[in-house]
Order: C-alpha cells, then sequence, then structure tokens
C-alpha cells in the first residue's frame, strides 16, 4: 500500500497538480463546425494536425483539444450534436500553460505537431 501511495505522491510532484484531458478528433466532413462550437462553447483553443489514413494514405484535418477534465463531458454532448460518428482519443495529461506544450507521460506534444 505505502509504495502506490509513493507513487501517486511522486507522479503529483513530477507533474504537479494541474490535471486536463488531451483530445484528439477526426470527423469526415463536420470538422470547421466542431471546431468552432468548441471555440464559442467550451471556450479554449484548437490546434489543427493534418493526419494520414494508414491504409489509403489520405490526408485530412483532425483537431487536438486541451480541456479541464470539467469540459470533457460537454465536449462529448458537442459531438453527439455535430457528427456521432467522430473518431475521438482522450488521454489524461499534466498540463503546463494553456495551449503552448504539454507534457503526456514520457511524450512531450508541442503546438501544431506530434
Amino acid at each position: 500500500m505505502s509504495l502506490i501511495l509513493t507513487a501517486i505522491a511522486m507522479t503529483y510532484i513530477e507533474t504537479g497538480l494541474r490535471r486536463d484531458k488531451a483530445v484528439i478528433i477526426t470527423s469526415a466532413d463536420k470538422m470547421q463546425q466542431i471546431q468552432a462550437a468548441i471555440i464559442n462553447s467550451i471556450q479554449t483553443r484548437t490546434t489543427v494536425l493534418q493526419a494520414a489514413d494508414g491504409i489509403t494514405g489520405t490526408q485530412s484535418p483532425s483537431l487536438l483539444v486541451v480541456l479541464d477534465d470539467s469540459d470533457y463531458p460537454k465536449l462529448l454532448r458537442l459531438l453527439d450534436i455535430y457528427d456521432k460518428n467522430a473518431a475521438v482519443a482522450a488521454f489524461n495529461i499534466a498540463a503546463r500553460g494553456k495551449g503552448e506544450a504539454f507534457r503526456m507521460k514520457s511524450k512531450t506534444i508541442t503546438k501544431g505537431g506530434v
């Protein structure tokens, strides 16, 4: 039990107390509407990433959004309104700054690229 508590405490010491979610969203044809809704409703910035399909190589944009944990359910409701078929990948992160760079386990993801 003490090892678990020590591991949790060390994680918070290393990454800080702020916990956020990084969400990557891909939609076949509603990206602009989804991006506008996120900016207007949740009032957070988005980063557009260019992604390629692993099989066909088809290029398509994806959105990277960094949210407070409390805003994640709002995002899911927006996606239900605009595109129920949007692909969503969410990650728990420890964020530093708003939108400039954040740390996700051992990878550093910076604005505009992975």
